[in-house]
């Protein structure tokens, strides 16, 4: 599927990936609660998680593309131009928004939801070296980054004016 010029990846895979998100998060969701994690912003952290790896994780049609750690890595240099670049920049960007907006009023620490914003994005390049039709982009990495960093500080100016409020 096309979104604004950007190819999609939709499968089967989707399904499967939204599926193991729901039945993790179930799993997962009381015992970050019982750790300090707000319940409805770990919900939505959770589902967001579960679309953006349902998303990232299915097999692409890339297969014109290179691909291997060696290529990704010496691509790095050239990725500060490409922030935002595009349809695909822009949805790479709006991918982790709800994530970073959710994981800072979800944590009870902000670091750690920078953390996970942080590291999620690079797993999710270095695993789709592994899918066919998947390539590691660095564009893509830094383009999630700074999506997630967005939503955390939108995140953390409703969390401060709802502490304003109390």
């Amino acid at each position: 599927m096309h979104i604004i010029g950007a190819y999609v990846p939709l499968s089967i895979w989707t399904l499967v990936v939204i599926l193991l998100g729901a039945a993790v998060g179930l799993l997962i969701h009381k015992p970050l609660v019982s750790r300090g994690w707000a319940p409805r912003p770990t919900t939505v952290a959770l589902v967001a998680t579960t679309l953006v790896l349902s998303l990232t994780l299915a097999p692409g049609m890339e297969l014109d593309r290179p691909d291997g750690l060696d290529q990704c890595l010496a691509a790095f240099p050239y990725v500060l131009y490409r922030l935002g670049y595009g349809g695909e920049g822009l949805l790479n960007i709006a991918l982790l928004m709800p994530l970073g907006f959710a994981l800072i009023r979800a944590v009870p620490r902000w670091w750690l939801a920078a953390l996970i914003v942080l590291i999620l994005p690079v797993g999710i390049e270095l695993i789709q070296i592994l899918i066919p039709g998947r390539v590691c982009a660095p564009s893509d990495l830094l383009n999630n980054v700074f999506g997630g960093l967005l939503g955390m500080f939108a995140g953390s100016g409703v969390k401060d004016r709802d502490n304003q409020k109390a």
